[in-house]
């Protein structure tokens, strides 16, 4: 309930209803038998990465980077996205070792490839809110043998800095010290999206895609939206457009100013063998 409150606002008051929690969450099981799953999952590599394109749309369309996103591959149910185990993980308390699972096959993907690619992960709040968060990070550069720390991008949502923001501003700091970029994932959805500009050491802000959807329907969105694109250039703040599905929308976000963007236009997130025939077909 706490939670929820965070990350709905000031002023919110929730209220936790355990049947309805359990009613929303789509595993038929226990809490206690869930976090026995997710713990077996983690220990076996059931947690895969599958990578979205991002592309540069500036000028020529060119691919930037990826960005990496968990699946589950569950023994009996297949393969799942996360709005199907991310929930349970969150409650447990155990998303900050997928996060970390994600960015150790982030830093292995960009091992592979000699291209001037960055490949992004998640940043978990019950990643960033530790006071060992640097270290835990740095480990896993270290044990990737990654020479060009710029090649890894965290992604951060707001909902976590809502949480403890001094803890996560220090970190933040000290990651972005060592070369590691920060991206500010969802922005516009918040209450305080401007603050954070301000204080944090971003390097990109990414456009949550509702304002792509809208771009078209709503002027008051589409004047926003190049109201934001507009900022981020005078602040030297590189852009991503999520969410982009039609050759209009990119057009207009390339008239707008708006640097990168990925989406079903370009490509669904794929398997690492899809994107490195990506990477190979760069440039040929």
């Amino acid at each position: 309930a706490l939670k929820q409150s965070k990350k709905t606002g000031l002023g919110v008051i929730s209220l936790f209803d355990e049947d309805k929690w359990n009613n929303n969450l789509s595993f038929d099981m226990s809490i206690l038998d869930m976090k026995a799953e997710l713990c077996s999952a983690i220990e076996k590599g059931e947690f895969i990465p599958y990578f979205q394109p991002v592309y540069s749309i500036d000028g020529i369309v060119e691919l930037s980077g990826f960005e990496t996103l968990a699946r589950w591959e569950h023994p009996e149910k297949g393969l799942l996205g996360p709005t199907y185990f991310v929930p349970y993980a969150e409650h447990i308390g155990l998303v900050n070792e997928i996060d970390c699972c994600m960015i150790r096959r982030a830093l292995e993907s960009i091992q592979k490839t000699s291209k001037p690619l960055y490949f992004s992960a998640n940043g978990s709040s019950n990643l960033l809110q530790k006071q060992d968060a640097v270290d835990i990070i740095k480990r896993n550069l270290e044990q990737a043998r990654a020479e060009d720390y710029r090649s890894l991008v965290i992604e951060i949502t707001e909902s976590i800095l809502i949480e403890d923001l001094n803890i996560v501003e220090k970190n933040l700091g000290k990651l972005r010290d060592i070369g590691i970029r920060i991206f500010l994932d969802d922005f516009g959805t918040g209450y305080s999206s401007l603050q954070y500009i301000h204080s944090l050491p971003l390097d990109c802000i990414k456009l949550d895609r509702t304002f792509i959807q809208n771009v078209f329907n709503s002027d008051k969105e589409a004047r926003m939206l190049r109201t934001i694109i507009d900022m981020a250039n005078v602040l030297n703040l590189d852009t991503i457009a999520e969410g982009i599905e039609t050759a209009d929308q990119l057009e207009w976000l390339k008239k707008a100013g708006c640097k990168k963007g990925q989406g079903f236009y370009f490509s669904a997130p794929v398997r690492w063998n899809d994107a490195e025939q990506l990477v190979a077909n760069l440039n040929d």
